[in-house]
């Protein structure tokens, strides 16, 4: 969204089709990872299961994407298999850190 919100300005025209699509295309993995927490929190909000359980999961749920995001990326880019591993590991560990501080910090 802000690159489709920037782009008025920095170019003085709309986005075209073509660069709309472009944009929701290199967002999507940013757009879908909301889609699991919002269905857990949705099944929380019906009493399927409690909050707790559906932040906690998704949580774990989105650590796991990154880790796949990053394994994914790096046999994109070409680091082989041990690179892609050690790349999705940096990743889960980075979301880990991330989890962790906002835990210390009371959110």
């Amino acid at each position: 969204m802000a690159d489709l919100q920037a782009r008025p300005v920095a170019h003085g025209r709309r986005p075209h089709g073509s660069e709309v699509r472009h944009a929701l295309l290199t967002s999507s993995p940013l757009l879908s990872s909301a889609l699991g927490p919002a269905l857990l929190i949705a099944l929380s909000a019906l009493g399927v299961l409690a909050l707790d359980t559906a932040l906690w999961v998704s949580v774990a749920s989105e650590v796991a994407a990154l880790a796949l995001w990053g394994f994914v990326g790096g046999l994109r880019v070409g680091v082989g298999r041990l690179g892609a591993l050690i790349t999705g590991v940096l990743n889960a560990v980075i979301g880990l850190g991330v989890v962790a501080v906002k835990l210390v910090a009371g959110h």
